[in-house]
């Protein structure tokens, strides 16, 4: 059996080393992203235009749909109070070429919004290579897992989600599953590296269960990629394929935060029905 499949099936993920863009790629997609958020903030017409951009993209279910729907672009949560105070941006390859063929002048008066693009097209590019490769080993043990999962002509079902916490409030997520078939953890601009925990294959988990990765994975270290599985694959029928629970801690941080995940999803599936949230023993 592969070294992946082992490491997943016994800690939950696997841990790649030195597999990433250097961290000079996240530090700019970060300022990038931060320079969208302020544009989007404060130019009405380039927040319209971004919104159609997704707006426009959805309408096509062929195009959305071979995304599981995942909406792109730029999403704020931070005015919301039941929610923790941070924002979104979501990119595919191909809602990136989409973007660039109907909206060219978007990238010539926003340089920000083309350099977040561009950026964000790298790190999309790096989770299709690291991902690809945990495909194939898995494919070794569920003959059908390929053809389902990578399709040889055209994008790739890829999502490349950035994330931006706003500074001074408190930072966590509650322990979840994700919407993917596989993910990727690529960054975090953290201060430590024990903000984000994930936990191992069992039916039955405690809290304490979910341990930090030493992955070395921020702005003043070599990236890291942390890969699981998340929900898709069990729904597909492949019950062994457990996704792996994971949370973010609370932190109260006096700056912006960011993180960057990868998803690779499974064309055309629709999981509005699903619950992302877990019940552990020991959680109230």
């Amino acid at each position: 059996m592969s070294k992946i499949f082992d490491a997943i099936r016994q800690n939950g993920f696997v841990l790649i080393r030195d597999a990433l863009p250097p961290p000079s790629t996240f530090i700019e997609v970060y300022k990038a992203f931060d320079g969208v958020a302020k544009l989007m903030a404060t130019d009405e017409l380039a927040s319209i235009i971004l919104e159609k951009t997704a707006i426009d993209w959805a309408k096509d279910l062929r195009r959305s749909g071979f995304l599981a729907r995942a909406p792109m672009g730029f999403r704020d949560r931070s005015i919301r109070p039941d929610k923790a105070k941070k924002s979104y941006f979501q990119y595919a390859s191909g809602y990136g070429a989409f973007v660039r063929a109907n909206y060219p002048r978007l990238f010539s008066t926003y340089p920000e919004v083309d350099w977040l693009f561009a950026n964000c097209e790298i790190l999309s590019e790096a989770a299709v290579t690291i991902l690809r490769p945990v495909i194939l080993e898995f494919e070794r043990r569920y003959p059908g897992l390929r053809r389902l999962l990578i399709r040889e002509q055209g994008f790739p079902p890829v999502v490349v989600r950035l994330i931006r916490y706003e500074p001074g409030s408190e930072i966590e997520s509650m322990p979840h599953h994700d919407k993917s078939a596989f993910t990727i953890h690529m960054n975090s601009d953290d201060a430590t590296a024990d903000q984000f925990v994930i936990g191992p294959w069992r039916r039955e988990l405690e809290l304490s269960d979910l341990k930090p990765i030493m992955s070395r994975a921020n702005l003043r270290r070599t990236s890291d990629a942390v890969v699981f599985p998340g929900m898709f694959l069990g729904q597909m029928g492949y019950e062994e394929i457990l996704p792996s629970p994971h949370a973010a801690l609370g932190s109260k941080d006096a700056r912006l935060r960011h993180v960057a995940v990868g998803f690779w999803l499974i064309p055309f599936m629709f999981t509005d029905h699903l619950s992302t949230n877990i019940p552990l023993r020991g959680v109230a």
